[in-house]
């Protein structure tokens, strides 16, 4: 029995001091070798690729610096032709201010031509009522006894009144008076009375004169006054004396 129980017990030791084997040195040797082999790969690579690098920059400086004929060339036309756009676009614009100027000024004329002939629309008409005011004027002189005239007058007076009220609404009213001085621009003067009062002051009107606005309708017919000349033996008496 002894003998028995004591042989696994052999066993158990025989089985213990055999020796482990090791792992496989082949194997991670190689994989050693392997990394060394991919990292020197690499920096050769690295190194390799410098230089192209480099040499690839020189060419483009190099380029850069002696340029070929042609492109030079093609340099020069396209800022030949930008200078050519640029002069255009210049009196392109310069002509557009002259256009824009010349509209204005041709809106501005049309306006001021709209307005006038608002205004002064109705002058051809004004000018050829005034005949009719000439002859109540006529009417309104008459020195008469006659009742029946003379009522005939008074509604002529309120009648002209009324007249005269419309016209200087529409812009129409009379350019002198007796007594005003003689201006040449509305006034014409067909007679001269020789006296010692003012010279050039209107002593009678022969036919009312009219301003439209501002401009002239008709010219007014007076007689002015002028100082009267001395004789001269009167002249030869008063320095005898």
């Amino acid at each position: 029995m002894e003998k028995s129980k004591e042989k696994p017990t052999e066993n158990l030791m025989e089985n213990s001091t055999e020796p482990t084997k090791p792992p496989d040195a082949t194997r991670t040797t190689k994989s050693a070798n392997a990394i060394k082999a991919e990292n020197a790969f690499q920096e050769h690579g690295a190194n390799l690729a410098k230089p192209e690098k480099q040499g690839d920059e020189q060419k483009e400086d190099k380029g850069v610096e002696q340029a070929p004929d042609s492109l030079v060339a093609e340099l020069k036309e396209l800022k030949e032709n930008y200078e050519n756009l640029r002069i255009v676009k210049d009196e392109m614009e310069s002509l557009a201010k002259r256009q824009k100027a010349e509209f204005d000024n041709y809106r501005k004329r049309v306006q001021e031509e709209k307005i006038d002939l608002m205004k002064y629309g109705g002058e051809d008409f004004f000018k050829s009522f005034l005949s009719i005011m000439d002859a109540f004027e006529k009417a309104l002189d008459l020195e008469t006894e006659n009742e029946q005239v003379l009522s005939f007058l008074k509604g002529f007076v309120i009648l002209k009144k009324q007249i005269d009220e419309l016209l200087l609404k529409q812009g129409v009213r009379s350019s002198s008076a007796v007594d005003d001085e003689f201006n040449p621009s509305f006034h014409k003067a067909i007679q001269f009375k020789e006296g010692d009062g003012e010279e050039d002051k209107i002593v009678e009107i022969f036919q009312k004169g009219y301003f439209f606005h501002d401009k002239v309708l008709r010219e007014a017919m007076v007689k002015i006054a002028k100082k009267k000349e001395m004789e001269p033996n009167k002249e030869h008496k008063k320095k005898d004396n």
